[in-house]
């Protein structure tokens, strides 16, 4: 787990309900281009389970 200097957890673990369509269809399109930012490009690949290898 990720802790900060002030000693708690940062890492906290949410279930996805639901997540809009265009949302995610931009965010793919901005991951192949590579213009994410790193905390969206993360949240990209932990929720689509990929990495950077698979979308190539």
């Amino acid at each position: 787990m990720a802790e900060s200097t002030k000693g708690y957890s940062l890492s906290i673990k949410r279930s996805i309900t639901w997540i809009n369509t265009p949302v995610l269809m931009k965010a793919l399109e901005r991951y192949q281009e590579g213009s994410l930012t790193k905390p969206m490009k993360m949240w990209l690949e932990e929720i689509l389970e990929i990495s950077n290898n698979q979308i190539n």
